[in-house]
């Protein structure tokens, strides 16, 4: 089978590359920093009185975030960080919707594992009284926000850096580097709202939000499941040649990361290691759940030719 793979190391100079990237991810932090007091004020002055502003200032800071690393694209396609979109992953290709539900499918049902094994321990109960249209509204903002996240994850991690990465350092170390910084970025906290907003408040919130990446206790085994999963995630981009099945597979799990809470509630008080928290993923459990998706990688399409070369 025949289908298009990333280019061989060497396509591009590591030294650069590594510094592109490092400035870009100073700019998407600084930048999100410096925009999001102006985001929160512009908010306030054109929507009074509405939801808008009852949310949080540091979901500001994160709505930013993803704004500066989209708008980050196009600097980073100019200066040759990535070729085009093909070469981010967005080939289009007959049967891309079929990768896309194979990835689905696969992500749905390994996390179901670890949700009904923690019903079938007793560590989780299901809550009871969810009426049919309170699941279907929640099913419907689950599935949008899967969508959505599961599509700006992937074009930027294993899309942009990951396929600027490989043309540099080689698959492994590209999608090893890539998989720490994905999983680094999912511990940022959740700081209580700051007494006023001014414009130095985004850089204050963003340092604050930065105190999870030291947080041992909160970082494993968390760190180490997204790290995995992200190295699941790059395999199929490779082996594929393109983000579909990742991008199915992404969507699968975060259904469930956005659901577990909501059907589900702890029996006990106390925090299990082994099961984790509502969060779903930082418990031990998903290790090998994990793990199994990784399986699927030997019915993805492309997985004689990806592991018949080698770099």
């Amino acid at each position: 089978m025949n289908h298009p793979v990333s280019p061989a190391p060497g396509g591009a100079r590591p030294g650069r590359t590594f510094s592109i990237l490092l400035i870009y991810l100073l700019g998407v932090f600084l930048g999100a920093a410096l925009l999001a007091p102006w985001i929160w004020e512009a908010t306030h002055f054109l929507f009074p009185g509405t939801a808008f502003l009852r949310h949080p200032f540091h979901r500001y800071v994160n709505r930013c975030l993803i704004l500066m690393s989209l708008a980050g694209l196009w600097p980073l396609y100019r200066l040759g960080f990535f070729p085009d979109l093909n070469g981010a992953g967005w080939r289009w290709r007959p049967g891309l919707f079929r990768e896309v539900g194979f990835g689905l499918v696969l992500g749905f049902v390994t996390l179901a594992l670890v949700v009904f094994a923690a019903w079938g321990s007793g560590f989780r109960t299901w809550i009871p009284g969810r009426g049919f249209p309170l699941v279907l509204l929640h099913v419907a903002r689950a599935a949008g926000a899967a969508l959505f996240v599961s599509l700006i994850e992937e074009t930027l991690f294993r899309g942009a850096i990951l396929g600027a990465l490989r043309r540099a350092v080689g698959f492994w170390i590209a999608a090893l580097a890539t998989s720490a910084l994905y999983a680094l970025v999912h511990f940022f906290q959740r700081p209580a709202p700051p007494d006023s907003v001014d414009w130095s408040t985004g850089l204050q919130m963003l340092s604050r939000m930065s105190v999870g990446f030291l947080d041992i206790g909160a970082l494993f085994p968390g760190f180490i499941n997204l790290t995995l999963a992200g190295l699941i995630l790059a395999a199929f981009r490779e082996c594929t040649g393109a983000l579909w099945t990742s991008i199915g597979l992404h969507a699968g799990w975060i259904f469930w990361l956005k659901s577990y809470a909501f059907f589900t509630k702890s029996t006990t008080a106390v925090p299990n290691a082994f099961w984790g928290t509502s969060n779903l993923i930082d418990g031990w459990i998903a290790l090998p759940v994990l793990l199994l998706a990784g399986v699927g990688l030997r019915y993805c399409r492309g997985w004689s030719a990806c592991t018949s070369k080698s770099d």
